[in-house]
């Protein structure tokens, strides 16, 4: 069956590859045949392709022709202006390992139809096999990527549109949001303008910009364009979109509690990391391969919003610091679904009760976490995160997730039949998968504390003490510098800091805090006894010290 393919913006029948069969038939469509159509069958093509997810390519924009309707020229205009926009911006990432040189791009063994595809370009020289794509977001050199991406010891490559070729380091990244920033020497790039994920609706135009194949090949990234079908869509629990070092640790990606974009743009492989834009050539999302990962491609694309958190996440990536997540500190049991009841049984027999969601029951509370000095329980039902109300435990752990430690916030639960209301402030959420940093918070006399909900993790150093927390709140020492006075005094990573002086401190700003306050000599308490050091005396107080030491440092 012989094929031809048409091109609506300059009006003529592209040359079909040479692998195709372009022999005359009946099924063949002539130019003439085609604009012997009547609008209304134009106008039916174009739903179509809104529904199918076009293939477009950034052209300039063509005046109207006398027989094309005035709807298909205003939206070929808006989608080729935002494409031309927008691509400029969009790059290829080769990642390889440090003593192997590029990989190249190679035929396909056998008769696959991708072999046909890399025939296409026949190129004289091989060319580096990219990863995945970019998108530049600062003039400065950042460009914002996908975790899964990037690791701390490969080498990266970065190529433009323009075919220029960079070396690249990596700024951060983040495994819970899929995020990574990477970082090129100064150069003419043309940053992206963001657009803003939290007004999206459903049914939206949106364009899908990437393809690294064909960026490295000739500098033409491919485009395709749809609808907006879900704002809130899950990954299953065996899709990785957090690091590529540690691809089991896939349940603690926020994109399983429902962040993502899901749109019927074709997303193909190799697509992860390019431009989801408006029609405006602003960047909404950045696409995933999360419809490919699992092995076969779906009619969908899904791409991570560009909206309030996520730019959070992204500002603070481009500053080569740690993403920090909130946490209450208790685990969840699963709801009964969404069925009210009255939030004031009092007020039922009046008809006056007024319903609410049954909420999310506890199943344990963490020793010195938030919920445990606010004083929940096992059995209690939260039912609120700052009056938006919980019918799931992932619906919470995204509220929580999404703030960040040391945030104030409002719950509501209930313990039997009463509603109650407490104030907690978050602690922080402890990311077994490992981040990139380059911007490391400030050591104090060689030690660094972290929120004591992190332990576990600080538990994985080859040097660290299994070590008892406070549950009254306390800190835990991440981090201890080699030759350090801390050192020297016998500190080690995993043990617990309750005070500083007299003063309780339970997160890392109020050690740092009372620190700074301190002057010369300061007494820090320890929950673990230090070997060969002896047990400071104990003198009544109102917040007593548990058995270990004190350290002057």
């Amino acid at each position: 069956m012989s094929r031809c393919f048409f091109s609506p913006r300059n009006r003529f029948l592209v040359k079909a590859p040479s692998f195709i069969d372009t022999r005359p038939s009946k099924n063949t469509l002539s130019p003439t045949r085609f604009f012997g159509f009547r609008q209304p069958a134009i106008l039916c093509s174009v739903v179509i392709g809104l529904m199918l997810g076009n293939r477009v390519t950034a052209q300039p924009t063509s005046p109207a022709a006398p027989h094309r309707a005035p709807t298909v020229v205003a939206l070929e205009n808006a989608l080729t202006s935002a494409i031309a926009r927008a691509e400029k911006s969009v790059v290829a990432i080769t990642r390889t390992l440090p003593n192997q040189p590029f990989a190249m791009l190679e035929e396909p063994p056998g008769d696959a139809p991708l072999r046909h595809l890399e025939r296409l370009s026949e190129p004289s020289n091989r060319l580096p096999l990219p990863d995945g794509l970019g998108v530049v977001v600062d003039r400065t050199g950042l460009i914002l990527t996908l975790s899964l991406l990037v690791t701390e010891t490969d080498h990266h490559t970065v190529t433009t549109t323009t075919g220029k070729r960079f070396i690249a380091t990596v700024k951060a990244s983040d495994p819970r949001s899929g995020l990574a920033i990477l970082e090129v020497n100064p150069t003419d790039l043309s940053p992206i303008e963001f657009g803003n994920a939290d007004d999206l609706r459903k049914g939206e135009l949106v364009i899908a910009i990437g393809n690294p194949h064909t960026i490295v090949r000739d500098g033409q990234p491919s485009a395709s364009w749809g609808i907006i079908s879900n704002l809130a869509q899950r990954i299953g629990s065996e899709i990785n979109l957090g690091t590529p070092d540690n691809p089991t640790k896939t349940n603690q990606s926020l994109h399983q509690l429902g962040t993502l974009i899901q749109t019927d743009a074709k997303l193909a492989f190799s697509t992860g990391g390019g431009a989801l834009v408006n029609l405006r050539g602003e960047l909404i999302g950045l696409t995933t391969s999360a419809a490919t990962i699992a092995g076969h491609e779906r009619p969908a694309g899904y791409a991570i919003p560009m909206n309030t958190t996520f730019r959070r996440v992204i500002d603070t990536l481009k500053e080569g610091r740690e993403v920090e997540y909130g946490l209450i500190g208790v685990g969840l049991g699963s709801s009964t679904g969404t069925t009210t009841v009255p939030l004031d049984p009092k007020l039922h027999a009046t008809g006056k009760a007024t319903l609410g969601p049954t909420g999310v029951p506890i199943q344990n509370v963490m020793p010195g976490s938030p919920a445990a000095l606010a004083g929940l329980r096992i059995g209690d039902r939260i039912t609120h995160i700052d009056d938006h109300p919980v019918e799931n435990a992932q619906q919470l752990q995204l509220l929580v997730g999404t703030l960040r430690p040391a945030t104030i916030t409002q719950v509501r639960y209930r313990r039997g039949e009463t509603p109650r209301r407490v104030s907690i402030e978050l602690a922080k959420y402890p990311l077994e998968s490992r981040a990139i940093v380059t911007e490391h918070s400030p050591a104090w006399r060689g030690i660094r504390v972290d929120y004591s909900t992190t332990a576990e993790l600080v538990r994985n150093d080859p040097g660290a003490i299994v070590s008892t927390p406070d549950p009254a709140g306390c800190v835990v020492i991440r981090e201890v510098l080699p030759d350090s006075p801390s050192w020297k005094a016998g500190i080690r990573p995993g043990m617990y800091i309750s005070h500083v002086g007299d003063q309780r401190v339970t997160s890392p700003k109020a050690f740092r805090n009372a620190v700074d306050a301190a002057e010369g000599t300061v007494g820090i308490h320890l929950t673990q006894p230090i070997p060969g050091k002896p047990e400071p005396k104990r003198k009544p107080q109102t917040d007593p010290l548990l058995p270990g030491s004190r350290v002057e440092l």
